[in-house]
């Protein structure tokens, strides 16, 4: 009964861990406003800057770990948290990209296997959180 009183008060862990969040979430809302006025070829051509950066991470991280480090676990280690540091950067731009990518796509419909499709999916809130800690 007391756990029960002092979590109402309190809280949880992961409802804390969640409400840290929120700003970037905020963040990801506001960079997906700042979008709209861009155009769908334009979105295409950032998304595509977007893959060379982590891939020219990941070759920069590759080329410092073989060159400095001699002990091959700890290259992966390197390159991994190379690669970690550069999603978490590019996250909210990403994640601001595929909103604004669902709010175009919206009341669009075509065909698959002779059946008619709709798009009417834009993420809330709750599910660009989700998507933050599954990443």
């Amino acid at each position: 009964m007391i756990q029960k009183f002092v979590k109402k008060i309190f809280g949880t862990r992961s409802n804390k861990e969640i409400k840290k969040l929120y700003p970037l979430v905020e963040k990801i809302n506001q960079l997906a406003d700042s979008l709209k006025d861009k155009s769908d070829q334009e979105l295409q051509e950032r998304s595509v800057e977007l893959r060379t950066e982590l891939v020219a991470n990941r070759e920069a991280a590759k080329k410092k770990a073989l060159d400095t480090l001699s002990d091959k676990d700890e290259q992966t280690k390197f390159i991994l948290k190379a690669e970690h540091e550069k999603l978490e950067e590019i996250l909210p731009e990403a994640f601001a990209m595929v909103k604004e990518t669902c709010n175009r796509m919206c009341g669009s419909s075509w065909s698959v296997a002779g059946r008619d499709q709709t798009w009417e999916m834009i993420p809330y809130d709750v599910q660009i959180v989700g998507g933050i800690i599954l990443h």
